[in-house]
């Protein structure tokens, strides 16, 4: 079963009509103008958003569209045939694969420029101070990062990932880090790092040339900058070092 929540300061009213609108848009909208010209007031500071978000036609029209279809599943394309918007197939595959990208989006008689700069990802496959380091040093570089410790868990999320995104291993079980590696490699991630002593470096190689994988192109050899790093937050900063240099090319390159 899902749930619905809302905070203080009057959310109960967006509470409201997003209950209202998940069985009647157009009810929600009518709603929501009532509300913003409400003689005390009070409510309209809360409902301006709401109702600017979906008084655009553009995308009532999606949203419309879009419920008819959710069980099923579209695609952008699709939706902005549906909408009367028109977005260049090249700039679809770009978004879809979270590239940097800027566009003109046709709105009716309007033309609006677009501009998509997606946040770069890491997911770090392992627990411990170094994976928090990690987590620490990366998010205050503007990164979204995540802290997997369960294998399935690390693969799932990498498999999303893309060319300026970074997967991390760490971890003192050869298998279990192994194939967290295993899905890292075969993810479209543009750093992946395998953090351990060269003796775990080789274990790893070792068990991957097992199940057929040669990872000599994907994996730079134990990760991390050569600064001599021995803390935990020295190699979460070595390491980040190497994921951003890596990030920051493959955007020069787009």
């Amino acid at each position: 079963a899902g749930f619905t929540t809302a905070g203080a300061a009057l959310a109960h009213l967006d509470l409201a009509l997003s209950i209202v609108r998940s069985c009647s848009p157009t009810l929600a909208a009518l709603a929501a103008r009532y509300l913003l010209v409400e003689a005390r007031g009070s409510q309209a500071e809360f409902m301006i958003p709401d109702h600017l978000a979906h008084a655009d036609p553009v995308v009532e029209r999606f949203e419309s569209w879009a419920r008819q279809r959710l069980a099923h599943g579209f695609s952008l394309a699709q939706a902005a045939v549906a909408t009367g918007t028109s977005i260049p197939e090249g700039v679809l595959l770009d978004l879809v694969e979270r590239k940097p990208v800027e566009f003109q989006l046709e709105l009716g008689e309007a033309q609006v420029t677009c501009s998509f700069d997606p946040v770069p990802r890491a997911v770090i496959a392992g627990s411990g101070p170094v994976a928090e380091a990690l987590d620490e040093v990366l998010t205050q570089a503007g990164w979204a990062t995540t802290i997997a410790s369960g294998v399935e868990t690390a693969g799932g999320l990498m498999a999303t990932l893309s060319s300026r995104d970074a997967a991390i291993v760490l971890g003192h079980d050869v298998e279990v880090s192994s194939r967290a590696l295993q899905a890292a490699i075969a993810s479209k991630a543009g750093y992946i790092g395998s953090v351990g002593s060269r003796r775990m470096q080789e274990s790893r190689a070792q068990w991957l040339s097992y199940q057929g994988v040669d990872w000599s192109e994907r994996v730079p050899g134990p990760a991390g900058l050569d600064i001599n790093a021995s803390t935990p937050g020295e190699i979460a900063i070595s390491i980040a070092a190497e994921a951003i240099a890596v990030a920051r090319a493959d955007q020069e390159l787009a």
